[in-house]
């Protein structure tokens, strides 16, 4: 084992042993203290990540020693969406890399314990390049002085190498940027490190340093432009495009050539080195040569996949590819036999999450791997059988689903599919055709009653929202609000049975009859300063009398109504000072006198409707939130590129960052401790007792309708619970032990 691979293991096995010993020392204290003082006890609160969503898109694949490094999530904004994972067992289970600080983090150049990389600052909600030496635990930021405006970058000699290739200079840092150093007059685009010959190629030629980059030795000249430059010790590769498509080969170290036409891998995005062979990528396609670049060979992919392999990466006798997860098709396999046969790799990747649908008693999520349904332990997430008539080799996922009537009504990103048997049988709503024909690519959907407003991208000056009042069979424009006050939508949010717009004319609207009529809820807003960056890029959310409308990166601007619109706050987001730093709110709802925003840094909890906010977000590993939602007794929260995470919701009302002091003689338990039967006392109100464990899993859920009750403990498990009441008045929370 290497010293970077055993750097890792003393880390992880470091880390492992801290969080053991601080669990330990967490429940002892947490047993005696209820048993000595149970009336008044109050559990720490904790998120938890339930088992899903399932697999992701995979942008990365790299090797740090033995371990592999790879980024996966939903593939579309690969710094704020994807996480970063790392495996030691060569890709058969993964485990995340946290960094309460960043999200999105990404390795793209590695040296011994040194990694360079990028990452999407929190607080600053910004990109930043790094260099770590410690596994992530701490990202030392580099500076890129405006004057040098560095683009590509590579790790060598102990020194960080960054060029632009409009500047054709070479410069390198060894103190995290703090000072650059002029090396060469060069800009390579690909570049190969074997510890003590830096390759690179560069504008026609290959070059090769053998000082650390200050002299530099030509080794080829060719015309055309190369894809890439691969090493495998004294073996040199350079795969070369337009105008004749083909591999210039050398077994010395590039003292001598030989060229291989092929018109095989014409833009392929990557080649590697597996077992003695060569394997090539373009997404939908892999080739392999097995005589150094002589010949080829397709090699086959896994069966029903949709671009799997953009990437690869040799780990022992692993052979890895990733690429896109979509309906039917992983984002990453492994072959174990040189292609031969493919195994779905999925265990312990997580994929961002869509919205939280809940229907009746059911909680579902859209993803990019179809459509999912938690179970009824609350942690794992059965994935849905859809039997859409789908050409099987066009990528396509669910982004959005509702239930309306007796129908299922969901969006793969541009046509909506209905059924009327549960998911058996599927066929297309008719949706009329955006601006200029343009397919409508719905991706919103959200009902109200027996309609269903579905919401299509913005093409060119309007978004196009449509209607459907036959419970998703068809749809027409909605065009009401133009009809009445001659303004489009530009925004808009349903909050129960109301639809509020934000409108082209800056006014607020609001429906209460399904969006047949409109009546003007605010004229006030100061939404001028909002538009500077196109007033298409504005939100709008709603819960009881709060609304917030925004923008996004890089305006960064929120105007802020605690009044149902009539007065409005407007917040510079970049100095505005809230707790989760720059950054709107990207969700919000009322549980019971708490509001709570989800926000690309966690979750914020606020007692006097937005006048103050307080950090709930103990346990939660994972910061970018982009949408809450309450079922079964629990807060849920759905991630960018860390799945979904939920926390009892009686902790929004004993947490004591948020009460210091908690009393309601009314609710009480005895005896507590129980070992059989507990009599419970609700001061005269109905209403309905849910009894959670230490996981957070429902055992007991039981209506009452009297002033007092019994539960009945005596199969239950010795533990700690925790007992919430939802009655007339609100919620109440008590802890209850069992014990015989």
């Amino acid at each position: 084992m290497d010293e970077a691979s055993t750097f890792v293991g003393d880390l992880l096995l470091s880390y492992f042993i801290h969080q053991l010993i601080s669990a330990m020392r967490k429940t002892i204290y947490l047993l005696t203290f209820c048993i000595y003082l149970f009336p008044a006890f109050s559990l720490e609160a904790q998120w938890f990540k339930t088992n899903g969503l399932p697999g992701g898109s995979t942008s990365s694949l790299i090797n740090y020693g033995d371990t592999v490094l790879t980024s996966v999530g939903n593939g579309t904004y690969v710094y704020t969406s994807n996480e970063l994972y790392f495996s030691t067992n060569h890709g058969e289970t993964w485990l995340p890399i946290i960094n309460p600080s960043y999200c999105g983090i990404s390795a793209l150049s590695i040296e011994g314990q040194n990694v360079f990389g990028y990452a999407y600052d929190r607080s600053a909600q910004s990109l930043i390049r790094f260099r770590t030496d410690d596994f992530f635990q701490t990202l030392h930021p580099i500076s890129n002085p405006d004057t040098l405006d560095l683009r590509e970058f590579f790790m060598a000699h102990g020194y960080l190498y960054g060029s632009k290739y409009s500047s054709t200079k070479l410069y390198r840092t060894n103190n995290d940027g703090a000072t650059w150093e002029y090396v060469a007059a060069l800009s390579p685009n690909a570049v190969a490190f074997d510890g003590q010959r830096i390759t690179v190629a560069d504008y026609h030629y290959i070059l090769q340093s053998t000082d650390e980059g200050y002299t530099w030795d030509t080794l080829l000249q060719y015309s055309g432009w190369e894809m890439q430059l691969l090493q495998h010790e004294n073996r040199l590769f350079v795969f070369k495009d337009s105008p004749i498509t083909g591999c210039y080969a050398s077994n010395d170290y590039g003292q001598t050539w030989q060229f291989y036409q092929s018109n095989n891998f014409n833009q392929f995005y990557q080649f590697i080195w597996h077992n003695e062979r060569i394997y090539g990528f373009d997404g939908e396609r892999m080739i392999k040569s097995s005589d150094f670049s002589q010949t080829w060979e397709t090699v086959p992919l896994p069966s029903n996949s949709v671009y799997p392999a953009y990437k690869g990466i040799s780990s022992g006798n692993a052979l890895i590819i990733g690429g896109v997860q979509s309906i039917g098709s992983s984002g990453m396999y492994r072959s174990l036999d040189n292609g031969s046969t493919w195994d779905s790799l999925s265990s312990g990747l997580v994929a961002s999450s869509g919205k939280l649908r809940k229907f009746g008693n059911d909680l579902y999520v859209p993803g990019r791997g179809g459509l999912y349904k938690v179970e009824a332990d609350g942690i794992n997430w059965t994935k849905i059988d859809l039997a859409i008539p789908q050409d099987s080799n066009y990528y396509w996922f669910i982004s959005d689903f509702v239930k309306t009537g007796n129908n299922w009504l969901l969006s793969d990103g541009q046509d909506l599919w209905v059924s009327q048997d549960q998911g058996n049988a599927w066929f297309k709503s008719s949706v009329p055709l955006g601006q200029g024909l343009l397919p409508t690519n719905v991706l919103e959907l959200e009902n109200i009653g027996n309609k269903v407003i579905a919401h299509g991208l913005w093409q060119g000056d309007v978004y196009y929202y449509y209607i459907s009042e036959d419970n998703g069979l068809s749809f027409t424009y909605l065009e009401s609000l133009k009809q009445q006050f001659q303004t489009n939508i530009t925004s808009l949010y349903v909050f129960g049975q109301q639809v509020y717009v934000l409108a082209s004319n800056k006014k607020i609207y609001r429906s209460y009859d399904g969006c047949i009529t409109w009546v003007l809820q605010s004229d006030s807003i100061p939404v001028d300063s909002l538009t500077p960056y196109g007033f298409h890029t504005h939100s709008l959310l709603v819960s009881n009398n709060v609304i917030v409308a925004s923008t996004g990166s890089p305006g960064n601007r929120m105007c802020y109504s605690k009044d149902n619109g009539q007065t409005w706050t407007y917040y510079n987001l970049t100095t505005a000072g809230f707790p989760w730093g720059i950054g709107a709110i990207n969700d919000l709802l009322h549980v019971g006198s708490r509001l709570v925003a989800a926000t690309q840094n966690g979750i914020y909890v606020s007692k006097n409707e937005g006048d103050d906010w307080t950090d709930w977000n103990d346990g939660l590993l994972t910061n970018f939130i982009t949408d809450i939602g309450v079922h079964n007794g629990f807060l849920w929260a759905s991630t960018k590129g860390d799945g979904i995470w939920k926390r009892p919701l009686g902790q929004l009302f004993i947490s004591p960052t948020l009460d210091q002091v908690f009393i309601d003689p009314s609710f009480q338990l005895s005896p507590n401790p129980a070992s059989q039967l507990v009599k419970v006392q609700t001061g005269g109100e109905s209403g309905e007792l849910i009894l959670f464990d230490a996981m957070g899993r429902v055992v007991l859920r039981q209506t009452v309708e009297s002033s007092e009750t019994q539960l009945y403990v005596k199969g239950l498990p010795q533990g700690i619970y925790q007992v919430i009441f939802i009655g007339e008045k609100g919620m109440r929370y008590r802890s209850l032990v069992v014990q015989r």
